[in-house]
């Protein structure tokens, strides 16, 4: 079988990357160039225009949203020398019912006695003159009290952000020059070398 590269595949017939889609930041005509010059030397598993045509398709077919995914996270908004950056929100209620019942009991019970004496002119013992006497009857008198305090309901809101120390700045930033550097046309290329590439040079 003769052997064959994508560039010079892609030079017979360059409608075969015509099923080839990548994400809208990048454009379809720089990654297809950056693929054929970076594997201009290896041979194809499918030499036959039509065939790797058809291939491309269904290749990218099941890698397309894998490559949006990544694409998507080089514009993901953060500091990057933070390494929390949140809020916390915290309802509580502050509503308070308390239901009071008292009972409050008087009881009178019991008598008065008033006696009035006099002595006559030449007599040293009293005699009475006249007495009343009260009696008082049980009586019970009862009171209730029963009522309810409100309050209100809260939120709080608590923001946290900055580095907290878990990680030093420094391997932040080192951090941050590792995403800087990740290229999704470096990972297409990557998966079309596994795929449709003989691995021997």
């Amino acid at each position: 079988m003769a052997s064959l590269s994508i560039l010079g595949l892609y030079n017979y017939d360059n409608t075969i990357f015509d099923g080839f889609r990548v994400p809208e930041t990048l454009d379809k005509e720089t990654v297809v160039n950056a693929l054929c010059l970076e594997l201009a030397e290896l041979s194809l598993v499918y030499p036959e225009a039509e065939t790797m045509k058809q291939a491309i398709k269904i290749w990218t077919d099941l890698h397309f949203k894998e490559w949006s995914d990544l694409e998507e996270t080089l514009y993901y908004e953060y500091n990057p020398i933070w390494n929390v950056d949140g809020t916390e929100t915290e309802t509580r209620d502050l509503k308070t019912k308390r239901d009071r019942r008292g009972k409050d009991t008087v009881s009178n019970s019991g008598s008065d006695s008033n006696t009035n004496q006099v002595a006559g002119y030449n007599e040293e013992n009293y005699v009475n003159r006249e007495k009343d006497t009260t009696t008082y009857g049980g009586k019970n008198e009862t009171s209730y009290d029963s009522g309810e305090d409100v309050g209100d309901t809260g939120t709080i809101t608590r923001t946290r952000s900055g580095n907290i120390g878990v990680t030093k700045t420094q391997e932040l930033i080192e951090a941050q020059r590792e995403v800087v550097q990740f290229n999704v046309t470096d990972v297409i290329i990557k998966s079309f070398k596994r795929k449709f590439c003989v691995m021997v040079y």
